[in-house]
């Protein structure tokens, strides 16, 4: 019944703006008019009876979407509008509308997620491309007409991602030329589906399911309308746990006693830090998997009827926030997993001040306390130590090692419903606030520096260029990390000396994608996701100091994490965090 109900305020909804339409038609210029009365006929029409053509299928979806937002307020979640292009393209097709039609209506979908000073939602996304089970290729004139909408709007909502594998046409990556290589302009996320369709597999998606994968947000894969979409449910920082099992359980930034308390000497300690961190890393693991437990309990107090129509709902008649029965196809606990190369790092500067410099074990755990002060020299050393990201075998091995093992440890851990967590290798800016609580690593890293961004290297680590880290990168399990992953490379222009944006799009697939996504040479698991920003520090600094005569409109786009933003509107903080994060020496061409 509850569901039943829910579902006429969606025909609700639409009446009152119909009637609203109506009633502004006895003031209205002809133009207006027009338009007033063409609204009034599709608000007649959609929800309630169904769509006839792409302008009433937007126009219903938006009514549905809002609703489903409504309920969910005052932060719904970011569910993923999902493979746009498919969902609209019978649509388009009845009315035979052209390439240049489709685009049209499509801006007007663009401008409702743009409404008042936010959007209805943070991190929508909309995709586009892929492929099905067969391999065969989905892209469709839908497809080119919503980039289309896309380069000529340039709204900083929805995010923008594209599924590419092995048989992606070369029209689309020329298509995607010109958001790549015009300045200020959107740059959409990038999803391998060759590797992810292989893990999604692998972790118990059923065949027919593989080609509707989503994203819940910027870039946790989930199942459409099949998925619990709990992909933010839990966080671990990684690197805490490595300054508690080095402190024996004591904050180097609050000083306050945190977890297991040890008492061991500093080269024992050193000798046995793996097993003794991976010790605490569990101790943490479970207590964070009963807090997101306990968070999701807690949440299930205010159903969602509405939502839970769309998930499996009507077949199961059960609430998609139910912690007692599993009413949705997929259901699992996302866990956001952060301090990846940071830890991996400092296990390998462990290994050499112990083998090369033993007599400093009891320094190495003072200086770390001390932020460095007084050892300085010590610090050099440490930073000087094999760092992941420059193929380096010794540090790549060790990350890996890093990563597989806690994703067991994530993946092994179960939820309300006794479904396993999802290991989600990205950090959606926390690198920064999660960092701001870490006191310094034996990798050199200081206190409450910021920490390496999802799977990358940290800032400044990685200096052998782009070739180098797609080698590194290619090392990591990627077949662990069902609940995502991110990485970002920061791009400069000049390394692409085409002529034409379409062009350029071809280059940046032989020189960015093929290398990483599809590289012959790759025997393990290819990456499946990748953000980029094409841009160099010193055009950001232009941007910044005269932001008139490089962005008129007062708008110029650049990604951070999964999403669009107006590299304008953001705090100095978070604007030179981009500006560091394209990390030039990592990504030299």
């Amino acid at each position: 019944m509850a569901m039943k109900r829910s579902l006429a305020c969606a025909v609700k909804l639409a009446g009152r703006y119909r009637e609203l339409a109506h009633r502004q038609q006895e003031t209205a210029q002809p133009q207006r008019k027009k338009e007033l009365m063409l609204m009034e006929q599709t608000l007649s029409r959609v929800p309630e009876f169904g769509a006839r053509n792409l302008l009433e299928a937007l126009q219903s979806y938006v009514l549905l979407w809002q609703v489903m937002c409504l309920e969910q307020a005052p932060n719904p979640f970011a569910f993923s509008v999902g493979n746009a292009d498919r969902i609209f393209e019978p649509y388009r097709a009845m009315d035979h509308l052209s390439r240049e039609e489709a685009a049209a209506l499509f801006k007007h979908f663009l401008v409702f997620y743009n409404v008042g000073e936010r959007s209805w939602a943070i991190s929508q996304n909309i995709l586009l491309g892929g492929k099905d089970t067969q391999n065969r290729d989905m892209t469709n004139e839908m497809t080119y007409a919503i980039l289309d909408a896309y380069y000529d709007m340039n709204l900083p909502q929805p995010i923008l991602s594209v599924k590419l594998h092995s048989n992606t046409p070369r029209e689309l990556y020329e298509q995607l030329g010109r958001f790549f290589f015009t300045p200020g302009v959107l740059t959409p996320s990038l999803f391998n589906d060759d590797s992810l369709f292989q893990t999604l597999r692998e972790h118990g998606v059923e065949e027919e399911d593989l080609p509707d994968y989503s994203v819940a947000g910027c870039q946790e894969p989930l199942i459409m309308g099949k998925d619990n979409a709990n992909t933010t449910n839990s966080w671990l920082n990684m690197a805490k746990v490595l300054e508690l099992t080095l402190t024996g359980g004591r904050s180097a930034i609050t000083g306050k006693a945190t977890g297991p308390q040890t008492e061991t000497d500093a080269p024992e300690l050193l000798k046995n830090i793996r097993p003794l961190f991976y010790r605490n890393l569990t101790f943490f693991a479970e207590k964070m998997r009963d807090a997101a437990n306990g968070a999701s309990r807690a949440l299930s107090l205010l159903p969602v009827p509405f939502l839970s129509c769309f998930e499996g709902g009507l077949e199961t008649a059960v609430d998609v926030r139910d912690t007692q029965e599993q009413g949705t196809k997929y259901n699992g606990s996302g866990c956001l997993i952060h301090g990846l190369s940071v830890v991996a790092d400092s296990f390998v500067a462990i290994d050499h001040l112990l083998e090369e410099r033993p007599q400093d074990a009891w320094n190495l755990i003072d200086a770390c306390k001390q932020d460095f002060r007084g050892y300085e020299e010590l610090r050099t050393y440490l930073k000087a130590c094999p760092k992941y990201g420059n193929n380096n075998p010794e540090a790549d091995r060790e990350t890996a090692e890093v990563a597989r093992r806690v994703s067991d440890i994530v993946g092994g851990l179960h939820n309300y419903l006794g479904n396993p967590f999802r290991p989600d290798w990205s950090s959606p800016s926390t690198h920064l606030t999660y960092g701001y609580w870490v006191g310094a690593t034996p990798d050199g890293r200081g206190s409450r520096e910021m920490m390496n961004y999802g799977i990358d290297p940290l800032y400044g680590t990685a200096n052998s260029g782009l070739g180098f880290r797609t080698l590194s990168t290619m090392q990591l399990p990627f077949e662990k990390m069902n609940g995502g992953c991110a990485s970002h490379f920061g791009i400069d222009p000049k390394h692409f000396t085409a002529d034409t944006f379409e062009q350029k799009g071809i280059q940046f697939y032989e020189r960015v994608m093929k290398p990483l996504f599809f590289n012959p040479e790759n025997k393990g698991r290819a990456p499946f996701y990748l953000y980029v920003n094409v841009t160099t520090a010193e055009t950001l600094r232009k941007v910044l100091k005269e932001p008139k005569k490089y962005a008129p409109n007062g708008v110029y786009i650049m990604r951070i994490h999964g999403t669009f933003v107006n590299f304008l509107d953001l705090s100095p903080a978070i604007q030179e965090d981009i500006i560091a994060r394209l990390d030039p020496g990592s990504t030299r061409c």
